[in-house]
């Protein structure tokens, strides 16, 4: 175990090696004259500069590297071939993130070399319902030597700051519409292009000149100061990995006036009597009558996120697209959005730029003077490059197995470099999801330092006051006092599991200015926290059944935890006097719920005192929260078999997934995984049954087999809000992947911090066969953990063996509930 004093050292260290944009650079940040309050902006870079294309490959291939970020979005090509795009989201207020990009020696030539730079800003006062802040727009970039680190080309204007900086030119791009809307309120923006428009900028031939509309770029800023970027970081995760997918059928293809010629192997799909397998067959489109809208549906099979790609042929044997213009719809599911309208350049090649989330896709021909052939239409797939090697395999159980696999999907498809709490919304990090993602991830895929640089970001965030926004990673007005107390479980489970003490002893400080902060909500008479005491209601759940103000059992039982998790983590740190006092305040307030929120003549928790009374309403959510938080002693079983086994529809149910993170944890104190089993069949199960492939956001398992997520039908948290787009695949909703390894399979790996892993099952050989797999990351540990339970009879006692342990780590397998497994030594 590392002393108060390793720990404090390692987190200083560490935050030396995140310092920021290379030392020594002339780089400064540029960008455009007369656009700062522009919306859905879009700026075009060119810079040329002279490299010796011969000399010897650094890292990675690399010749050079780009070192490059923008506000808020790039994409970067040198000579025409694509670099990469960026950057990690960030806050230009607080943390802002930079790409160290190669440039293969593929991708120059000697003597002048082309940087082309497209650069999206959403718009300084671009309003979402979230209050996101989006910054100014600009790019910051130089091109460096991979062998020697000299600087070869750089933003800005050097000691002349403030003029015009030197042959760094731009101007607005002319193929995207500026007048496209936002996708919702919430973000994002929908695209219009001009394909007509293109002009090659990106390749070397092409010439600047003030009548493409290009000028000097002028230098605005440093790489770091008050007035633009705050603090500049290199990003310190894996690039985002990349995969090319093609749809799986042809859903429909729709005349509507005009004509669609489809080959053999399709016929099925035409005027959407049946869907037909697609292997990239061209289909051709026609005119009909005036008005005609031919259109195409293609299912990708489950939601993918990345970036479309179409290639429409006019057919005229030189590869354009003649006179052509389509609309481009998406849905996660058949309620689809309008998101781009593209007009068909040249090559007929069109790639969104903006990230798009989706099942299906419809491509609608609604400008034809002409035939024209859809030659193939594929996705680049751009999501968290999440280690491999996690695996938990269940033989025996196809719908648990596909529980879990639905769980695996749903996280990777909702991670890019933050977790994401939807991908076709605000692909925003709410801190509530932040915690349950990290959990499914160290259990699934065991990536524990994107956890980290979540936590980073969150906390990065924080008020003068102690109190931190809802969600980011940019800086934004949404607060909920009950998501302080789950990011600092979340920052107490990332060290158990990975023994990361730098990051605590870097964090702390901002745990206790937000214990501080929450102290405002206390009444100073009993010690509990009353919620009408602040701004805005607590979260809770989605549920519109549950009482959410005043003195709630909810709020109060995540308090009494949070209590204990600073209490651990100061004792981390080695403030034994902060532990205690901190342990102390945590009985103080699980005695004085006792005695304001228990009802003894009905046996469960009220859900809230206000008012001067205890109000009436009881829900599973607050009785759930208050066993989880150990509240009731003697009487959990009681008040478990009341609102759980008995209750039935009587009293609420949690309605969001991620509130099952609670109901899982007080179920597993109780010794009840037969509960945890039947739950995860009764609700996500029946969101297989009804045909999820990714997790919905909430799901209502008592509406009618045949609602789905959908703006008119329910299993929604917005039902008939028609402005705000559903969300069918949801990272919060993923609790399976944690629960039933962790819950199931009694694997637990909170204690990696302390060299130990326990493997307790908790339920019986139900299955013939179980194999798990994961990666085990630590600063004095690491390597695989591999398990293998196998069943001697039905029912009976599981066999577990240990096939691998990681290095520094004991794993100790003991009984569970009537069961005495035999240990096998690892490696046998």
């Amino acid at each position: 175990m590392e002393t108060a004093e390793e720990v404090r050292a390692g987190a200083a260290a560490g935050a030396a090696r995140r310092r920021r944009w290379p030392a020594g650079s002339a780089a400064e940040w540029v960008c455009l004259e007369g656009c700062e309050e522009d919306a859905n902006l879009y700026l075009e870079f060119v810079h040329d500069f002279h490299a010796d294309a011969a000399g010897t490959e650094g890292e990675d291939g690399a010749v050079l590297w780009l070192v490059i970020s923008a506000v808020t979005q790039y994409r970067a090509w040198v000579n025409g071939v694509p670099i990469g795009r960026g950057p990690a989201v960030g806050d230009t207020g607080s943390l802002y993130f930079f790409d160290r990009l190669p440039i293969p020696a593929a991708a120059l030539k000697p003597g002048a070399n082309r940087l082309a730079v497209l650069v999206f800003h959403d718009g300084a006062r671009t309003q979402t319902v979230q209050g996101f802040r989006y910054g100014r727009p600009g790019l910051i970039a130089r091109v460096e030597d991979a062998r020697d680190g000299r600087e070869l080309a750089a933003t800005g204007g050097g000691e002349a700051r403030g003029q015009f900086a030197d042959r760094w030119w731009v101007r607005r791009s002319p193929v995207f519409s500026p007048l496209a809307a936002q996708f919702s309120q919430w973000g994002g923006w929908r695209q219009s292009y001009h394909g007509e428009r293109e002009d090659g900028w990106e390749s070397p031939e092409y010439v600047c000149a003030p009548d493409g509309g290009w000028r000097p770029a002028r230098a605005l800023a440093p790489p770091e100061s008050d007035r633009f970027v705050a603090r500049l970081a290199p990003l310190d995760v894996p690039p985002l990995a990349a995969e090319t997918l093609r749809p799986v059928r042809l859903a429909a293809a729709l005349p509507l006036l005009g004509s669609v010629s489809l080959p053999e192997s399709l016929a099925p799909a035409l005027g959407g009597a049946t869907a037909a397998a697609y292997r990239g067959e061209p289909i051709a489109v026609a005119p009909g009558e005036p008005g005609a809208m031919p259109s195409l549906i293609f299912d990708f099979g489950t939601v993918v996120v990345g970036y479309p790609e179409f290639w429409v042929d006019a057919g005229d044997g030189g590869g354009g697209a003649g006179e052509c213009v389509y609309e481009v719809w998406y849905g996660e599911t058949l309620e689809m959005l309008r998101s781009d309208v593209v007009r068909p350049g040249r090559s007929g090649v069109w790639r969104s730029f903006q990230r798009r989330a989706y099942r299906y896709l419809k491509v609608a021909f609604i400008g034809l003077a002409g035939p024209v052939t859809l030659r193939a239409v594929s996705h680049d797939q751009s999501w968290y490059d999440y280690d491999g090697r996690g695996r938990l395999r269940i033989e025996g159980d196809d719908e648990l197995a596909r529980i879990v696999d639905v769980s695996r999907h749903t996280l990777r498809v909702n991670t890019s470099y933050h977790y994401e709490d939807c991908p076709v919304r605000e692909q925003a990090c709410w801190i509530l999801d932040l915690r349950v993602m990290s959990l499914i991830n160290l259990y699934l895929f065991g990536n524990p330092e994107l956890t980290a640089r979540c936590l980073r970001q969150a906390f990065a965030l924080q008020r003068a006051d102690g109190s931190l926004p809802s969600t980011g990673p940019r800086d934004n007005d949404c607060f909920h006092l009950d998501f302080l107390f789950h990011l600092a479980a979340a920052l107490r489970e990332y060290h158990d599991h990975t023994g990361d003490a730098a990051l605590v002893a870097e964090l702390y400080p901002a745990v206790e200015r937000m214990r501080a902060f929450v102290e405002t909500y206390r009444d100073p008479v009993d010690g509990l926290l009353d919620s009408d005491r602040g701004r805005t209601a607590p979260y809770i759940d989605w549920s519109d059944r549950i009482e959410k103000l005043g003195k709630t059992t909810v709020l109060n039982a995540l308090y009494r935890c949070f209590l204990d998790d600073a209490a651990a983590l100061a004792a981390l740190l080695g403030d034994a006097a902060a532990a205690r006092q901190r342990r102390a305040e945590a009985e103080a307030v699980a005695a004085a719920a006792d005695a304001l929120l228990y009802d003894p003549a009905a046996g469960v928790y009220r859900d809230a005192w206000r008012g001067g009374r205890l109000l009436p309403t009881v829900s599973q959510q607050a009785n759930l929260a208050a066993l989880a938080a150990g509240f009731a002693g003697d009487r959990a079983r009681a008040i478990l078999k009341t609102v759980w086994d008995e209750g039935g529809e009587a009293y609420p149910r949690p309605f969001g997934p991620s509130f099952y993170l609670l109901v899982f944890e007080a179920l597993h104190r109780l010794g009840r995984p037969d509960a945890i089993l039947d739950s995860l069949r009764d609700y996500w199960g029946e969101m297989l049954r009804r045909g999820a492939t990714t997790w919905w956001e909430v799901f209502d398992r008592t509406t009618p087999a045949w609602v789905y997520p959908h703006t008119f039908l329910g299993n929604v948290p917005t039902y008939e809000m028609d402005h705000i787009p559903i969300s069918a695949c949801h990272g919060w909703s993923g609790v399976p992947g944690y629960a039933v390894p962790r819950y199931l399979l009694g694997v637990d790996l909170s204690s990696v911090a302390a060299g130990r892993i326990e493997v307790r099952p908790a339920v019986p050989a139900v299955w013939p066969r179980v194999e798990y797999a994961i990666p085990v990351r630590g600063p004095r540990t690491g390597g695989m953990l591999r398990l293998e339970f196998t069943a001697a009879r039905p029912g009976g006692a599981w066999d577990v063996r240990v096939r691998e342990a990681p290095r520094g780590v004991e794993v100790a397998v003991l009984p569970g509930p009537n069961i005495e497994p035999r240990i096998g030594r690892a490696g046998a």
